[in-house]
């Protein structure tokens, strides 16, 4: 006897938009131009930082989430939790940036990789966006697919980091840990209560997001020229 399979329900988001071409130029191009000013450490120690950079800024999210739940009182709010998001989003593209560069001076990438990778992180994330809009399967408890998200950027960047410094490809390995950061970028910790989240919310929350990526980009490039950071 086949298993009865638990119906679909919709999705915490609201399934009627999409993200615009204007839209993904400004949640990628600012982090690319970003990442490739100035001169940047690409060998191997540097980018392992990187790596644990980005478990900073999921523990980050974690704590932010964890309060917006109400397992904890620390007075932050969903916007936080969309901030720290972004946050880890920056670091994980940076990764993939910085390990693209690494393999282009040693001739292992076309000159044009860079503008290649640019267009397809866009694509990928036009369709990580729809995918999160699809309907969901039922969830065992509210906020079940958010701390999915969490722990599967955590376990294969993780995963990935562990392989730096073996034969594997560094920007090979970065594009399997993005994946995952890409997913968890469109994860709405307001949808962790089981109610459904009006379109003019979802719209307004991805035009906060590409403010927040405006602003996060600009105080990292002025932390860099300014010694606060090396990374």
């Amino acid at each position: 006897m086949q298993e009865a399979q638990a119906p679909a329900v919709p999705s915490a988001i609201s399934s009627s938009i999409s993200l615009s071409q204007a839209q993904l130029d400004a949640l990628i191009d600012p982090i690319v131009a970003a990442s490739l000013s100035g001169k940047r450490d690409v060998q191997l120690p540097a980018l392992s930082r990187r790596y644990v950079k980005f478990y900073e800024e999921l523990g980050e999210v974690s704590e932010a989430y964890l309060d917006v739940i109400g397992a904890q009182a620390k007075g932050k709010t969903h916007d936080d939790v969309l901030e720290e998001q972004v946050d880890a989003f920056i670091v994980i593209v940076d990764i993939v940036l910085v390990s693209a560069r690494r393999e282009m001076d040693q001739g292992l990438l076309p000159q044009d990789a860079l503008e290649q990778l640019t267009l397809a992180m866009k694509r990928h994330l036009a369709v990580t966006f729809s995918k999160s809009l699809a309907p969901q399967a039922a969830q065992p408890w509210p906020g079940y697919a958010f701390e999915q998200a969490m722990q599967a950027a955590m376990f294969y960047t993780a995963g990935v980091h562990a392989k730096l410094g073996t034969h594997a490809s560094p920007y090979a390995l970065s594009l399997m840990a993005s994946q995952h950061a890409y997913t968890l970028l469109f994860q709405d910790s307001r949808g962790t209560d089981g109610a459904p989240i009006a379109e003019a919310a979802t719209a307004a929350r991805l035009e906060q997001l590409i403010e927040f990526v405006k602003a996060k980009t600009s105080k990292w490039v002025r932390g860099r020229e300014a010694g606060k950071s090396a990374i």
